[in-house]
């Protein structure tokens, strides 16, 4: 528990039950403690087993880079893998959706809980603190128009149209 000069006897009675409670759960507080030793922080999740594995799977790697750099990293970087909470990533994806958009606050959370689920099934972690956190509800969509530049250039590519009914429908 610690030097008696360290620790009140308060403390030192909070700690014994807290043991008690994992041995009469079946668990080992030295593994526990050794387990908590050896798990890796989000960043060094991310950076040695995340991002090697987008890299090689994923289609645009960089753009899983700028969202970690912008987002997950700063919020959760230093903290290990496992005491990261439902909570936590509910707060983050309020974070995010304060600094940004609905929208945007959804592809980080997406990206958070793709590596959350890549650490359970590689058995880093033993349980997603992502399931149940539900997205935010997005926009339906956006309108957009095409600038002058675009459209002289639409107009110019159906005046090139080899078939005329077809450039006459647009």
């Amino acid at each position: 528990l610690g030097r008696y000069e360290s620790i009140s006897l308060k403390q030192a009675r909070d700690r014994v039950f807290e043991l008690k409670g994992l041995l009469a759960r079946g668990e080992n507080p030295a593994e526990a403690k050794r387990a908590r030793a050896t798990m890796p922080t989000f960043k060094e999740f991310a950076d040695e087993q995340y991002l090697p594995h987008a890299r090689a799977t994923v289609r645009r790697p960089d753009v899983i880079e700028s969202r970690l750099r912008t987002g997950a990293l700063p919020y959760f970087g230093s903290r290990p893998l496992d005491s990261i909470t439902r909570r936590d990533v509910t707060l983050f994806m309020n974070h995010m959706k304060e600094k940004t958009s609905a929208t945007t606050a959804n592809h980080h959370f997406i990206l958070v809980k793709r590596m959350m689920n890549l650490a359970l099934q590689w058995e880093v972690i033993s349980k997603t603190p992502c399931a149940g956190v539900k997205k935010f509800k997005e926009p339906s969509g956006r309108d957009r128009y095409l600038s002058k530049d675009e459209v002289n250039r639409f107009l110019e590519a159906t005046y090139a149209c080899p078939n005329p009914v077809a450039a006459s429908l647009f």
